[in-house]
């Protein structure tokens, strides 16, 4: 037995320099808000299994989760051939467990992407901690960065590759006049 609901909406800015080719650039914000509660449900377990109702909840559980995902594009070319870029994607989230006997508050995960680059995909991740390591000292405003990471794809496509000949479909002797 559960019970959740979630709230969740999009804001969007834009802004329209009309400079070196860049018509506008718009960020979306969407933040979202989500609560789940189980009741500890472990009364008359032969009942419920003849009934089909399940093992049940051998504890209660109660959590509200947050996030908030930003994206950065921009609208450039000339009108009437114009194209957007995703410039920047980036996600934060965290949650809070209120039946938790101490450390109630998650670590807050934060990733983020780009491919502005063609052919080229930056992404990565942050992991801050909000209570002092060892501790369950809270610092809200001043977190503790655990872990970092980043990366890059770089994707090749074509007709030939490095290692190819080029002449391989040429036969041999023939004048390429």
């Amino acid at each position: 037995y559960s019970f959740g609901a979630s709230l969740n909406t999009k804001l969007y800015g834009t802004m329209a320099p009309n400079i070196l080719g860049v018509r506008a650039f718009r960020q979306t914000l969407q933040p979202s808000i989500t609560y789940g509660y189980s009741p500890e449900v472990n009364k008359h377990p032969d009942i419920r299994a003849f009934a089909g109702g399940g093992p049940g909840n051998s504890s209660e559980s109660q959590s509200m989760s947050f996030s908030l995902q930003h994206y950065y594009q921009a609208r450039v070319g000339e009108e009437g051939a114009e194209r957007t870029l995703d410039l920047l994607s980036v996600s934060h989230s965290f949650s809070y467990d209120f039946e938790a006997d101490s450390l109630k508050l998650s670590s807050m995960g934060t990733s983020f992407s780009s491919t502005l680059l063609p052919r080229i995909n930056f992404s990565g991740g942050l992991t801050h901690a909000f209570y002092k390591p060892g501790t369950s000292e809270l610092h809200l405003t001043d977190p503790y960065q655990t872990a970092f990471n980043v990366s890059a794809n770089i994707s090749m496509a074509g007709k030939t590759f490095l290692f190819d000949d080029p002449d391989a479909g040429v036969p041999r002797g023939a004048d390429s006049a």
